[in-house]
């Protein structure tokens, strides 16, 4: 029993130093359970959380890797829509690539018109056109 219950007290564990704004704590608990578990029950919401981890301490390129991983593994999962604003967001901070950013925040707005996740890619579409392409770093969910 105790073994079955260490993958979820792993994952509550970072998911506790997410919320609490301890981020290298959160990050090095969601690659631990990855990478213990990584059949696990939360593995997706691990992996997106991960990314999340990332972003905060501003390491665009693993949290793009991590929102790449959510969105090719997990293309109908609950955090799809977040996944790809966030992959974008990732682009746009490293100033690489804009073109692609532009791709994944029109494909929220229009493939989960009604998300949370939508009113901000639109608001960071707004950004890009007024940038003319550019946009400063920092670009935030």
């Amino acid at each position: 029993q105790i073994q079955q219950s260490a993958p979820s007290e792993l994952f509550q564990a970072a998911e506790v130093r997410l919320s609490k704004k301890s981020y290298d704590l959160a990050a090095k608990g969601f690659e631990d359970y990855i990478s213990r578990f990584p059949k696990g029950a939360l593995i997706d919401v691990a992996t997106y959380d991960l990314g999340e981890a990332y972003y905060n301490l501003r390491k665009w390129e693993p949290a793009g890797r991590q929102f790449g991983v959510y969105i090719e593994k997990y293309p109908k999962g609950a955090l799809t829509a977040s996944a790809r604003l966030m992959y974008a967001l990732c682009l746009i901070n490293m100033r690489r690539n804009t073109a692609e950013a532009r791709q994944y925040l029109e494909s929220v707005a229009t493939d989960f018109p009604s998300s949370p996740a939508a009113k901000s890619a639109q608001r960071h579409l707004k950004k890009l056109a007024a940038a003319g392409g550019k946009t400063a770093a920092d670009a935030t969910p």
